[in-house]
C-alpha cells in the first residue's frame, strides 16, 4: 500500500510537471508570435515616420530647385542689363531664406554675378566654372545637387544648380543651408524614446537632435539598418 501510494504521488508530480511544461511552451509560443507581431507593427510605424520625414526634406529641396528653375526660365538672367539680373537674384534670396548665396554662370562657364548674405557681392568676376560639376550637370536645362558639405565645420550645406534650356541661357548655383533639416528631425517624436536622424549616401550623420554628434562628423555607415538603406 505505501509503495502504491508513493507511485501515485510520483505519477501526480510527473503529470503536474508535464502540464506545467506544456503550458509554459504554449505561453512561450504565444509570446513569440505576439512579440513578432508587435515588432512588425513597430517596424512599420518607424518606416512610416522615416518616410514622412524624408518626404518633407525632399519637398524642401524641390521647392528651392523649382524657384531657381522659374528664375532661369524668366529670361532676366540673359538680359544685357546687369542691374535687372541683380534685382532678380536679390528677389530670389528674399523668397528663399535657407539660400545664403547665388551665382549666375554664363553659357561659357564664367561667373557674371555673385550675391551673398554673408560675403561681399561681386559682378563680372569672370571666375571659371566651366569644369565645375555643378555647371556641367545643370547646363542645357539640367539640374544638379552636390554632396552635402560643412561650412565652418558646423553647418551642413548643399549646392543646387539649375540651367536654362535656352541657347543663350546659363546656370544659377545656390548654396543652401540645411539647418531646416535639423529643425525637422529635432521636432520629430516617435513614442517616448524614439528619434529621427538623417545621414547622407556615405552614412555620415547630417542631422540629429543632438547637434554635437553632427559636429563630430559621426559616421553611421556600419549600422546594419543604415548600410541596408544606403544599399537600397
Amino acid at each position: 500500500m505505501p509503495s502504491r501510494r508513493s507511485l501515485l504521488w510520483k505519477y501526480a508530480a510527473y503529470s503536474a510537471a508535464l502540464v506545467t511544461t506544456v503550458l509554459a511552451a504554449v505561453g512561450a509560443v504565444t509570446g513569440y508570435f505576439a512579440y513578432r507581431d508587435s515588432s512588425a507593427a513597430e517596424e512599420a510605424l518607424l518606416r512610416e515616420k522615416a518616410g514622412a520625414v524624408a518626404i518633407r526634406i525632399a519637398n524642401f529641396v524641390a521647392g528651392i530647385e523649382e524657384s531657381l528653375a522659374w528664375a532661369v526660365a524668366s529670361g532676366a538672367h540673359g538680359a544685357a542689363d546687369r542691374s535687372e539680373l541683380r534685382v532678380e537674384v536679390i528677389r530670389l534670396l528674399r523668397r528663399l531664406p535657407p539660400v545664403t548665396e547665388i551665382r549666375w554662370i554664363d553659357p561659357q562657364g564664367r561667373e557674371q554675378l555673385y550675391i551673398s548674405r554673408v560675403a561681399l557681392d561681386a559682378a563680372e568676376s569672370g571666375a571659371d566654372f566651366s569644369a565645375d560639376p555643378r555647371f556641367i550637370g545643370a547646363r542645357g536645362g539640367g539640374a544638379h545637387a552636390s554632396p552635402v558639405y560643412f561650412r565652418r565645420e558646423s553647418e551642413p550645406y548643399l549646392s543646387l544648380a539649375v540651367g536654362s534650356p535656352a541657347r543663350a541661357g546659363g546656370v544659377l548655383i545656390a548654396e543652401v543651408n540645411l539647418k531646416f533639416v535639423w529643425d525637422v528631425v529635432s521636432r520629430e517624436r516617435i513614442g517616448e524614446n524614439g528619434l529621427a536622424y538623417v545621414v547622407d549616401s556615405r552614412g555620415q550623420l547630417l542631422a540629429h537632435p543632438d547637434l554635437s554628434l553632427v559636429l563630430a562628423r559621426t559616421d553611421l555607415s556600419r549600422l546594419p539598418h543604415v548600410s541596408d538603406a544606403i544599399a537600397r
